[in-house]
């Protein structure tokens, strides 16, 4: 993957963090008949 290119994982059911270690936003999209829930955007420490 590249900070400058859109990168695609596959995961397993459950809870995540994402987190970029570089800033700026992460973009999620999940596939047809899947379903992202308890998405909580987190405000970064001053």
């Amino acid at each position: 993957m590249s900070l400058d290119q859109p990168g695609y994982i596959d995961v397993e059911a459950g809870s995540y963090w994402l987190v970029s270690p570089a800033g700026g936003r992460i973009f999620v999209a999940a596939c047809p008949n899947v379903t992202l829930t308890d998405v909580v955007p987190v405000n970064p420490r001053p």
